[in-house]
């Protein structure tokens, strides 16, 4: 299990393999860049009058949350570090493709000690529907057959800016 210590004096932990000398020193690298942008907010916002009248968030741009403060700081360093590593075997695997479809041509199956392990298969090419062009010629039968769901969210990593 590998830990790693959060601002707040608590530790995240995640099972697997130990984080390498490369990892640690990204997440030392990314605690820094939070913890200065941080000290920099923090900065500006000393130096201004505050504000007598709390801010209203939009509706549509709820009002953060300090991660740092909740003590899931360390959560998100992890997650950038997986997203990072995904991208990394993203391109591996990509590579690993080209490699093996080369060899395979035309065929179908690739075998090892005569057994298959792999197929290429050839599928049928994709057939799409132009809503914008049907909205387009009938407005009418567009809107008349148009459903909506319920909204979602989105959870995507934003990189911190690096403080210059």
């Amino acid at each position: 299990m590998t830990c790693i210590p959060l601002g707040n004096g608590g530790v995240a932990c995640m099972r697997g393999r130990q984080l390498t000398q490369t990892d640690l020193a990204a997440v030392e690298e990314f605690r820094q860049i939070l913890h200065d942008q941080y000290a920099k907010e923090e900065t500006v916002t000393d130096q201004t009058q505050p504000d007598p009248t709390p801010p209203v968030p939009a509706p549509t741009q709820p009002a953060g949350v300090d991660l740092a403060a909740a003590g899931v700081a360390g959560w998100y360093l992890i997650l950038d570090q997986v997203a990072k590593k995904r991208e990394e075997l993203d391109g591996i695997e990509a590579q690993a493709q080209e490699q093996i479809k080369a060899v395979l041509g035309d065929n179908v199956d690739g075998l090892i000690d005569g057994k298959p392990v792999l197929r290429w298969l050839h599928v049928a090419a994709s057939k799409r529907f132009n809503r914008k062009q049907l909205a387009k010629d009938h407005p009418d039968i567009e809107k008349q057959y148009t459903t909506y769901g319920e909204p979602g969210r989105r959870f995507e990593l934003v990189k911190p800016k690096a403080v210059k």
